[in-house]
């Protein structure tokens, strides 16, 4: 006759066998999981370098320059558009004098303004905007390595 003893180690054994066939399941399931979060944390990696180089590319100061002038007809700053706080408020009422009548509106003193050159506008052109120049990925990872390399 088989003693209980051996009857109660044997289900135990065949508990643990159970237990453990679970654990390890459990186990690859949550290694995998690990792995696929590994992958998307590369690949937004790698987004986010791309989109900080497509970034740069578009917020050069040459190309922006160029833009503006061209869409929105803006023109560098000269020192004679340059003038003092204090001779806003003349220079307005002498462009405006309406406004010298109004109450609380001019208490500016009536000092000669310096000469303002108006900035001219540009009659906006007809042609269709230029595409923004495409950078292959090869060029980002060249440019990003160059970033890197600093």
């Amino acid at each position: 006759m088989v003693r209980q003893s051996t009857l109660v180690f044997l289900a135990l054994a065949g508990l643990l066998s159970l237990a453990l066939f679970a654990v390890k399941y459990q186990y690859q399931d949550l290694e995998q999981e690990l792995a696929a979060l590994h992958r998307d944390i590369r690949d937004e990696t790698r987004e986010a370098h791309v989109l900080r180089a497509e970034w740069a590319n578009l917020n050069e100061p040459a190309r922006l320059r160029q833009l503006a002038g061209q869409y929105l007809g803006m023109e560098e700053v000269t020192p004679a558009q340059v003038v003092q706080a204090g001779d806003v408020a003349t220079l307005v009422l002498q462009e405006r004098p309406d406004l010298a009548r109004k109450p609380g509106v001019g208490h500016a003193r009536p000092a000669p303004a310096p000469a303002v050159r108006k900035p001219t506008t540009r009659a906006p052109t007809t042609q269709a905007p230029a595409a923004p120049p495409r950078m292959s990925i090869a060029d980002i990872e060249r440019l990003l390595s160059k970033e890197s390399g600093r």
